[in-house]
């Protein structure tokens, strides 16, 4: 199984879903059972189809912004669900998708389909995470380092290989004609930085959506430009990562920090990343 990121064609409709979900109201919840293989989410209808929540569902894991929710248990690809009600006429349907064109789907695929963007992360090795951004990593045999950045909020990006602004090197990622661009940056001041003249970053693949981005970029680990900073495997840095409201890279508002023990560690692909995505699902479409 790989696990992606990947950018499809899909819009989801609200249909009736008696044949997937067996529903009951009693005791002010309403149980449900349902069988699936396929990522799915359930919205809750009253009776005039106004919309009183969601949950989103994969690989016996579900998430729901609202408190109304829980999870009972999973087996065997069927979900046993809760709702806590006072309508006795609440209405649980799934959302399935058309053929029309429609918003970016956080999707678990056994294919790459090269037609798709693709930000694989089963090979990731080390990870850390901080407000409104995860990093994951891996070492390659080359002297290279490929990352996985998950940055959810839809603006331009500032990622710098040390925390403040005078003399820094950092990754910048903007968003151009609805594409994500990266590119390698230099602030020889605390003032608007300067693309460099040799770009060392590359930009394996992305995913953009309504509510951020995900990439995977690859860069050397020492670059042999005085205005790239030399990293080695094993050591412990302080990454900062800086931001504003816009896509192109400017003067930032925010600003934070990321404690980085850049070593090849283990990471729980499934539990750790794969919560991520839920969160990346139901932000997109709930």
């Amino acid at each position: 199984m790989i696990i992606t990121i990947a950018c499809l064609a899909f819009q989801f409709l609200v249909i009736s879903a008696s044949n997937i979900i067996q529903q009951e109201i009693y005791d002010n919840i309403l149980h449900m059972k349902i069988n699936s293989k396929q990522p799915f989410i359930i919205q809750f209808r009253n009776d005039e189809m106004e919309k009183e929540g969601s949950i989103g569902c994969h690989y016996c894991k579900c998430i729901s912004k609202n408190e109304q929710f829980e999870f009972i248990s999973c087996a065997d690809n069927q979900y046993i669900l809760q709702w806590k009600t006072d309508d006795q006429f609440l209405q649980a349907y799934i959302a399935e998708k058309s053929n029309t064109r429609g918003k970016q789907l956080i999707h678990h695929s056994h294919h790459l389909n090269s037609s798709q963007q693709i930000v694989d992360i089963t090979d990731m090795q080390s990870s850390t995470t901080g407000e409104h951004i995860q990093l994951y990593w891996k070492f390659n045999d080359n002297s290279t380092f490929d990352m996985v950045v998950i940055w959810n909020q839809l603006t331009w990006l500032g990622l710098a290989f040390d925390p403040g602004m005078d003399g820094t090197d950092f990754i910048g990622f903007e968003i151009v004609d609805n594409k994500l661009q990266v590119s390698d940056w230099y602030a020889s001041c605390y003032c608007v930085p300067e693309p460099d003249k040799q770009q060392d970053v590359k930009l394996i693949s992305y995913l953009l959506t309504d509510n951020g981005y995900a990439a995977r970029i690859q860069r050397k680990l020492n670059t042999n430009d005085s205005f790239d900073k030399v990293l080695k495997q094993g050591e412990q840095y302080q990454f900062g990562y800086v931001f504003s409201e816009g896509y192109r890279v400017t003067y930032h508002y925010y600003s934070n920090s990321l404690n980085i023990n850049f070593t090849q560690g283990v990471v729980n692909v499934n539990s750790q990343l794969g919560y991520l995505i839920y969160l990346m699902f139901l932000s997109i479409f709930l």
